[in-house]
């Protein structure tokens, strides 16, 4: 049966075998495999697991092929293994393919007042499994846990303190209530301090050495320690060491670090409103267990209990917490209350667990009942709210009830020991299980787990790192620079999901374009519901101007038309078009007569002439970054100038994501470059330059370089630095203990939230603050509304960046920075509750409005933003309507239609007034005006007739007039 249930069997392989098994070693395939008492193993079996251990593959009982699998094996035994080598009693090979970390774990008794830390961590999971108030231990009870020898170490602990939280009605434990007998100490505590407390004391002491010998001077004292600033700053912190005034280190009341436990049991008012996303499952048995068992309770809690008690510790094996008990079942969530990464995985693998847990006691319990005992299983991914209620300290996952009835509901449709999950599930464990359609769309039976392969599709840029690989694609565009030289114009389309160094390549391949002598132009976009029209092309022409963001308006006039002389004299008619582009006052009474379409039309030309000119010069390269989010206007202008390259020495290099639309490739000069994830030996040059060339470092080398995603290799490196698995600096890096297990998380998204997640409250309140603003967060408008003086601001953006969360982007006119990608400010954003977004939104433009109150006309679509989402509709109304003013004026007429159509929008919400159907008529009249002009004059008349019904209702003959202006030549003939 050992056998059986490590390496798995085939139908048919023995007696009783009526269905194929997965063994434990194929389902930890990329994961952990732990093996406890490891020195019991029989001999044959000793065998067997050296043999997949050193081929990596496995081949169950009556199976004909092998599987491969990748497994780490944990192992444990309270037997001299390497005596039972010396006996012969167990294999040597098979010893020293396991004992590559060996860790020797003393007995409790021997580890001081580690024994207090542990008790209190276990009454505080067991109130929280059992939902009961929190409890303490009093000093009488803590004395009697020191005092008493623990002959069954842990686990005798954790039952004691499982059952007096249910024995015991009082908040504060007593040492009558542990009926521990007393006894004498087996060692003095004192005399074996705590591990922890061993390293914390020689810390400190090199610490205030290092300190002292630098006179105070932090910068100094991590240089003579060898460590970042940032790592020193921390251990100050949490050693409670500061420099005092003549430079010597003095010791401060250190700040207590929180354990897990506390974490989650944190008080009401400490608890944030934030949205998680999860996945939840729901397990039942076939039928009612008091059916089952004759309807005695108490036979059914004798029979079911312990096979509840497996459910419950399987869940918690794979990262699960057990949100309910019930009678016939459990709830469970995975990714919550503190996020992961691959919350859909670690459920799909604890159902299939769970099947396996009930079937170990399937034969016993049919003998016992003469009923077959299966469970069902229902999985569900989405979103929950985590809060505290009742001003108790409890977590609520019901403000998003839709999440887990829909995982209810797929348990109750689930056959008995079966599993059903929907897409959501499925879309973020893709190709980590096998499922088969379940019937209903969009329902799928989980059947085994599967083959692994790499789906991590999203990551961003890190820093500037080495840039290994991309061989391939760079010669590809390397071809189509040379052709560029010959005067064959060339469009790049870099194509790749989110975070697989589509940035960086264009990166590298800009500044190699550069030391060639290319003239290089960068722009890029975000988000285009946030960004003004023209402004990546504004950008683009900044760039070639050599003008700062807000330089003066004259010096602006001065420099575009002497750099136009300077390059052609015959392109000075361009000055108009570019500086309207620019958003400087144009003072040409010609350009001021043309109507909006040809002055869209000469601002569009003039800068595809601009570039045109200088690449007769020069080669250029228009660098264009996230093209998916371009405004419609630069697209417009990308549009013209493609179609104008061939004969021009100029290279247009674009990335987008897949989901990036444009209408470029039929074009004969145009040319895709698929970005994928990094083959095996670039990935493994990547992992050198993070890593370094420790030795001890290769078993964890071999784990990442198949993965190849440069965002996942860095952000695997970040987690296992900041969970201290990983120790020193970068490139000098070495292992502080086993690294288990590489988890491939189930989005980038769900990644960066765990690592969110692991923030100091403080600092995470201030990035979520941040993210409200937007991807470009001023510090002036982020200390208006963050509530933070600034000595305690600066030093939170200090750590943030230091975290690689954000970086530093303008010092003048403002201090000024941005999220390090757009993935950490849109996974940051959409862990908010609305109602705190709404909140910080409207802070927001009453700061704008204070700060910029005699300049709003350069924030009308930030505060047209950020009064939408605030939800202050009178003002999003006015600001909405603004905006759409101003993209009308600059001829940005698919934009100037957005805006407009928003603000009616927002209007249709508020109370019915003579102010708000004023508004309504108006915006409608400029509406019909941009319609028109974009060649839709049907609908265009139809905003008319509403303005028109309007001015009925208003019973106002100036706004009938306005309609009858229009009225006769807008009537289709």
């Amino acid at each position: 049966m050992l056998e059986a249930e490590l390496f798995g069997f085939e139908r048919g392989a023995f007696t009783d075998a009526r269905q194929a098994r997965t063994g434990l070693i194929e389902a930890a395939h990329t994961g952990t495999l732990f093996l406890d008492e490891i020195g019991l193993l029989p001999d044959a079996l000793q065998a067997k697991l050296l043999t997949v251990l050193e081929s990596r593959e496995v081949r169950p009982l009556g199976a004909t092929r092998t599987r491969s699998v990748d497994v780490l094996i944990v192992a444990a035994t309270n037997s001299d293994l390497r005596e039972a080598v010396r006996e012969r009693r167990f294999r040597e090979d098979l010893y020293h393919r396991l004992a590559v970390l060996v860790f020797s774990l003393p007995p409790l008794r021997e580890r001081g007042e580690d024994v207090l830390e542990l008790a209190e961590a276990f009454l505080a999971r067991a109130g929280a499994d059992h939902a009961v108030s929190p409890k303490k231990l009093g000093s009488d009870a803590r004395s009697a846990i020191l005092g008493y020898a623990w002959p069954g170490n842990v686990r005798e602990l954790a039952n004691l303190m499982d059952r007096i939280t249910l024995l015991t009605e009082r908040a504060v434990i007593a040492a009558t209530d542990l009926e521990l007998p007393v006894a004498p100490v087996a060692t003095d505590p004192g005399q074996n301090p705590p591990l922890k407390t061993s390293v914390d004391s020689f810390t400190r002491a090199r610490v205030e050495e290092a300190l002292n010998a630098a006179h105070g001077n932090v910068s100094a004292a991590a240089d003579r320690l060898g460590v970042p600033r940032s790592t020193l700053r921390y251990q100050l912190e949490r050693l409670g060491l500061a420099p005092d005034g003549d430079g010597r280190s003095k010791r401060r009341r250190p700040i207590p670090l929180r354990s897990l436990a506390e974490r989650i049991l944190a008080p009401a008012g400490m608890i944030e409103g934030e949205r998680k996303q999860v996945t939840v499952l729901f397990a039942d048995f076939q039928g009612s267990m008091d059916r089952l068992a004759g309807g005695d309770p108490e036979a059914t809690r004798k029979l079911f209990d312990p096979i509840l008690g497996r459910m419950i510790e399987t869940v918690r094996r794979r990262g699960g917490t057990v949100n309910q008990v019930r009678n016939d079942g459990l709830m469970a969530l995975f990714g919550a209350p503190l996020a992961q990464e691959d919350h859909a995985v670690r459920a799909c693998y604890a159902a299939l667990s769970l099947h396996e847990a009930v079937g170990h006691d399937a034969d016993d319990l049919r003998r016992t009942l003469g009923a077959d005992v299966q469970i069902r299983v229902g999985l569900h991914s989405g979103d929950v709210v985590l809060r505290a209620i009742d001003g108790e300290v409890r977590l609520d996952y019901g403000a998003v009830p839709q999440t887990t009835h829909v995982a209810a509901q797929m348990e109750q449709e689930a056959r008995p020991g079966t599993s059903l999950m929907t897409a959501e599930t499925l879309r973020l464990a893709e190709g980590f299980v096998e499922v088969v359609p379940a019937g209903p769309a969009d329902v799928y039976e989980l059947r085994a787990p599967g083959a692994v392969r790499s789906r991590l599709a999203a990551a961003v840029r890190r820093g500037l790192t080495q840039f290994v690989g991309r061989d391939a694609e760079t010669v590809q565009i390397r071809g189509a620079m040379d052709r560029v030289h010959d005067g064959r114009g060339q469009v790049v389309a870099l194509v790749g999901e989110p975070g697989v160094g589509k940035s960086r390549l264009t990166w590298e391949v800009a500044r190699s374009a550069r030391a060639q002598g290319w003239l290089v132009l960068e722009t890029g976009s975000v988000s285009a519901s946030k960004a003004p029209p023209y402004l990546p092309l504004a950008d683009l022409l900044r760039g070639y101007f050599e003008i700062e963001q807000r330089g003066e308006p004259e010096r602006i006039r001065e420099k575009v038309g002497e750099m136009l002389l300077a390059l052609d004299t015959g392109l000075h008619s361009l000055s108009a078009p570019l500086l309207a582009i620019l958003d400087v006052s144009v003072d040409d009474a010609d350009w001021q007569q043309l109507d909006a379409q040809d002055r869209r039309r000469r601002m569009l030309d003039g800068a595809r002439q601009l570039i045109l000119a200088a690449s007769r010069r020069t080669p250029v390269m228009v660098v264009v970054d996230d093209l998916q989010w371009i405004d419609s206007e630069t697209q417009a202008f990308l549009d013209l100038l493609v179609e104008s390259l061939p004969g021009a020495r100029v290279l247009l290099l674009v990335n987008y994501r897949p989901e990036g639309e444009h209408a470029w490739s039929s074009k004969t000069y145009y040319m895709q470059v698929r970005v994928d994830a990094l083959p095996a030996e670039s990935a493994g040059k990547l992992l050198e330059v993070l890593l370094g060339d420790d030795s001890g470092l290769t078993p964890l080398k071999q784990l990442l370089v198949k993965r190849g995603n440069p965002f996942f290799l860095e952000e695997t490196v970040r987690t296992l630095v900041e969970t201290k698995t990983l120790a020193g600096e970068r490139g000098r890096y070495r292992l502080t203990q086993p690294v288990q297990a590489i988890q491939v998380p189930a989005t980038v998204q769900a990644m960066l939230a765990a690592r969110i997640d692991r923030l100091a409250q403080d600092d995470k309140r201030l990035l979520q603050t941040a993210s409200v603003v937007g991807k470009d967060v001023p510090v002036s408008l982020l200390q208006a509304i963050a509530d933070l003086p600034d000595e305690a601001l600066r030093p939170g953006l200090d750590r943030l960046q230091a975290a690689e969360f954000l970086y530093e982007t303008g010092l003048y006119p403002d201090l000024e920075y941005s999220f390090k990608h757009a993935l950490t400010h849109e996974v940051t954003y959409g862990g908010l509750l609305q109602e705190r977004r709404r909140e910080v939104h409207a802070r927001i433009v009453n700061a704008i409005e204070t700060l910029h109150r005699n300049r709003l006309g350069e924030q009308i679509e930030r505060l047209a933003h950020h009064a939408l989402r605030g939800e202050l509709r009178e003002k999003a109304v006015h600001y909405l309507r603004q905006a759409g003013l101003k993209a009308t004026a600059r001829s940005a007429l698919p934009d100037a239609r957005a805006w407009f159509e928003q603000a009616l929008g927002v209007l249709e919400a508020l109370p019915e007034s003579q102010s708000t159907l004023e508004q309504a008529f108006d915006i409608r009249l400029e509406l019909r005006s941009v319609l028109h002009q974009l060649g839709e004059p049907r609908r265009g008349l139809e905003r008319l007739r509403e303005a028109e019904t309007f001015a009925e209702r208003l019973n106002d003959d100036r706004r009938r007039g306005r309609v009858c202006a229009v009225m006769t030549p807008a009537r289709p003939r």
